[in-house]
């Protein structure tokens, strides 16, 4: 293998039907999903950001905004400082501030107030979404490179 050529690691799983019998997934590239990741860490940053736009200007949430902006601005920095390291275990310790910063924003999007249905929909969509980026990151934290 040549300087320029990557090692893609490939990882397999299998899923037992109900009959016990197992079905293999196709492989995917580790690199595909972390490049996922990435993209979906970026567009929840942005969709915070134009929700805290959004928001009422009472006490409760300009106490809620910055921390919350500080969290989910963090996931994506913080992920692509991670696929940056050379050591596995700088690596799986960014993943853990990864997850630990969704896990963040995901409790200061429950504690916003005075919002409407559409913005509550909205919250609602981004904490599922910062959950299964969390559970991305565990996920990744797993199989250091």
């Amino acid at each position: 293998m040549t300087g320029k050529q990557k090692k893609i690691e490939i990882h397999q799983t299998a899923v037992l039907k109900p009959d016990g019998s197992r079905i293999r997934k196709p492989l995917v590239p580790a690199v595909e999903k972390a490049e996922d990741v990435a993209r979906r860490a970026f567009r929840f940053s942005e969709e915070i950001m134009q929700l805290v736009n959004t928001l009422s200007v009472v006490p409760s949430n300009v106490e809620v905004v910055r921390p919350l902006t500080r969290s989910a601005t963090s996931i994506g920095v913080n992920f692509l400082e991670a696929t940056q390291i050379k050591t596995k275990k700088d690596y799986v310790a960014r993943m853990k501030i990864c997850r630990k910063e969704a896990k963040e924003s995901a409790y200061w999007l429950n504690l916003l107030e005075s919002l409407s249905d559409e913005t509550r929909q909205k919250k609602e969509q981004l904490i599922q979404e910062s959950i299964k980026l969390l559970k991305n990151f565990d996920s990744l934290a797993q199989r250091p490179k």
